[in-house]
């Protein structure tokens, strides 16, 4: 997937604003055009082509404007969840999610490499992370390049442990067109803050990165849970 199918790359403007704020903005662009176009077709007579080539650029900015409100719903939901508490081994985690989405990376001819050579001892739901990790490294496959290299890294310090992902392709749009794997990182990003990790995306000239952090109680201070 290219760039420009996707968007521009976010300003430091954007990168400050929280996910909730980066759609509502995103959704902005297009409502606007949308309100724009139908005014200057309602503004004269005009030839039947003019009319029929407004409807489909219409249809075009709805249908953008439906993955924008389907993240909206999405973010405004998942806080709501209660969640089990365990025990759990993210490595393990980000190992099985890599299995389960290498298929795709063979088909895409993008080589998925994992390097977690520590145990990342922590707690929480393991389905919910599960689910998250999957989104999250499912949205980074989609922007992916084809025949490009997307790696996931994990490690840990003695106050945290983080894990990365790198690829080559497109990174997140600051604004219209937005893609549906986009935004589905953007909300991977808010369920990551949510469960008190930090979130960082990095960028050069060939290749993203994003990087999620959190200290080794940061998911059972959140749900309450004591490291024993």
């Amino acid at each position: 997937m290219s760039g420009a199918a996707t968007g521009i790359v976010q300003s430091r403007e954007d990168r400050n604003r929280s996910p909730l704020a980066l759609l509502i903005h995103a959704l902005n662009q297009p409502l606007t055009g949308l309100q724009c176009s139908i005014e200057l077709a309602l503004a004269g007579r005009r030839p039947a082509e003019y009319y029929i080539r407004t409807l489909r650029e219409g249809l075009d900015l709805l249908s953008r404007m439906r993955v924008l409100v389907e993240g909206l719903r999405e973010l405004s939901e998942y806080q709501s969840l209660v969640r089990e508490r365990v025990e759990l081994r993210l490595d393990e985690l980000i190992e099985q999610v890599a299995g389960e989405l290498r298929p795709i990376a063979d088909a895409k001819k993008v080589t998925l490499q994992v390097s977690t050579p520590e145990r990342l001892l922590t707690f929480g739901c393991r389905s919910h992370l599960l689910s998250l990790l999957f989104r999250s490294v499912d949205a980074v496959l989609s922007l992916a390049d084809q025949r490009s290299e997307l790696k996931i890294e994990g490690s840990k310090t003695r106050d945290s442990m983080f894990f990365t992902i790198s690829w080559s392709g497109s990174a997140l749009p600051g604004h219209s067109p937005i893609s549906a794997p986009a935004v589905s990182l953007i909300i991977a990003e808010a369920e990551w803050r949510q469960l008190g990790a930090g979130w960082k995306l990095m960028s050069d000239e060939e290749r993203q990165r994003c990087e999620i952090r959190w200290p080794a109680v940061a998911f059972s201070a959140v749900e309450g849970t004591k490291e024993s």
